[in-house]
């Protein structure tokens, strides 16, 4: 079959393994930094292996995005007579999307769509798994974009980590804050809201934080029957993202539900335990791509052409 779209992304995108074994489908990796020392994520370092060296030193390493001549060689080396769709992790969160960007510029005999999810691991994934499916269908690039726009409106996220140790070594709580959380044994439920991370409730046990993972996935899906895309995410604890997928299963319509690893890049900010779920519908509604197709108008967008 002729190839319709080259689609790049980086690698906190998260999709099941065989996904990049079938497609051509390019990651640009992420940086890790351990002092002097860099490590290109996935490629150079893995998850477990970050969680290793941070237990080693009590370190918390520095991520960075790819730079821009990572992003250029990529476009350079893709045909001129193919489209690129170049799909990121939010720019909220990460200057991955500016590099993509920048590198754009750079390459004027290619056509390349620069698309700001607004997310991260299955985030990214479905947006990218999508975009794979509609292109196969035939799907022109501009239909494929506004499906983009749709769908990183309409995807939800619940995390929790499982210990504040690497929130605090990793500045983003105080010491007391530490101690406190650690001495009533509190567990921070977090929301992906307009593309930023955001703590925006709080449990006091383990289970009962699970247990609010499943019921907001639930609380998300509108109406009730609706098909839905599920992404299970977590660092080191596959029993409980069984048992996450089991439970989300029984309350939604989950047509795709897939379980992954966090990437190093993500997992060394929540550390080794965090967990989530992803949750987006399978098809829009007529009235939501309608809304979609009106907001794929330049950079407020998160477009870059």
């Amino acid at each position: 079959m002729e190839q319709r779209l080259n689609i790049v992304t980086d690698t906190t995108c998260v999709l099941p393994d065989e996904m990049f074994a079938r497609f051509p489908i390019v990651r640009v990796p992420t940086w890790i930094h351990f002092g002097e020392q860099g490590f290109r994520e996935i490629v150079d370092i893995s998850a477990d292996e970050l969680f290793a060296r941070v237990e080693q030193t009590r370190v918390i390493p520095k991520t960075s995005q790819p730079t821009p001549a990572q992003f250029v060689e990529v476009y350079q080396s893709l045909p001129t007579d193919v489209p690129i769709l170049s799909i990121h992790l939010s720019s909220l969160l990460s200057g991955t999307f500016r590099s993509a960007e920048l590198a754009a510029a750079e390459c004027p005999n290619h056509r390349i769509v620069v698309f700001d999810s607004r997310a991260f691991h299955f985030g990214v994934g479905f947006m990218v798994w999508d975009a794979i499916e509609q292109a196969a269908q035939g799907a022109s690039l501009n239909t494929i974009v506004a499906r983009l726009v749709w769908r990183r409106a309409h995807t939800f996220l619940a995390l929790t980590p499982k210990t504040l140790d690497y929130l605090r070594l990793s500045g983003r709580v105080s010491m007391l804050q530490h101690a406190l959380g650690a001495m009533l044994n509190v567990k921070p439920i977090i929301s992906l809201k307009d593309g930023r991370l955001i703590a925006d409730g709080r449990t006091r046990t383990r289970k009962r934080a699970l247990a609010e993972i499943v019921d907001r996935v639930a609380q998300a899906v509108t109406p009730e029957e609706r098909a839905v895309w599920v992404g299970i995410a977590h660092a080191g604890v596959p029993e409980e993202a069984a048992w996450l997928k089991e439970q989300i299963e029984a309350r939604v319509n989950a047509v795709r539900c897939v379980v992954g690893g966090l990437t190093p890049a993500v997992a060394v900010h929540g550390g080794p335990g965090v967990i989530g779920a992803f949750v987006t519908p399978a098809e829009p509604l007529p009235q939501e791509m309608e809304a979609a197709r009106g907001g794929t108008h330049g950079r407020h967008a998160g477009l870059a052409f």
